[in-house]
């Protein structure tokens, strides 16, 4: 479960959401989930691997084939092996962009709540884009 995204999504939410229906939030739980900072993941870099990914994959299945072709059983591996890696590669980066958008997604909603319970208008408001953002970023990479 612990390697599911949507498991660290519920985890992280029913948390926030326990805190707040306890109304008892510290200061120091408050300033954290308003300042969250998590390795965040550069969209461009994932989707630079997810393009790599392709390209290795396609690259793999096109000396697969010429190995098959020519009956050339060691090309045949070698192309297969790098389709492996390829499509790996690709899956990988889709799932750091997924988990990226899930732990954005879970951070602004929290913001958005905490900006709303506290009155702070600009919080609520940043807190409802990095949410929305969140939720591109795991539409592009599911």
């Amino acid at each position: 479960a612990a390697s599911n995204p949507l498991w660290a999504q519920s985890t992280l939410s029913h948390s926030l959401l326990y805190a707040i229906a306890l109304n008892q939030p510290s200061t120091s739980s408050l300033h954290f989930l308003t300042t969250a900072t998590f390795r965040m993941v550069d969209q461009s870099e994932v989707q630079a691997d997810k393009a790599k990914g392709s390209v290795k994959s396609t690259v793999g299945s096109v000396q697969q084939k010429a190995g098959e072709l020519l009956g050339n059983d060691s090309q045949q591996a070698k192309g297969a092996a790098r389709e492996a890696k390829g499509d790996a590669q690709h899956d990988t980066a889709e799932a750091k962009g997924y988990v990226q958008g899930a732990v954005d997604s879970v951070v602004g909603g929290a913001k958005n709540i905490i900006g709303g319970i506290t009155g702070n208008n600009e919080q609520e408001a940043k807190g409802k884009a990095q949410q929305t953002s969140g939720d591109a970023q795991k539409s592009a990479n599911s």
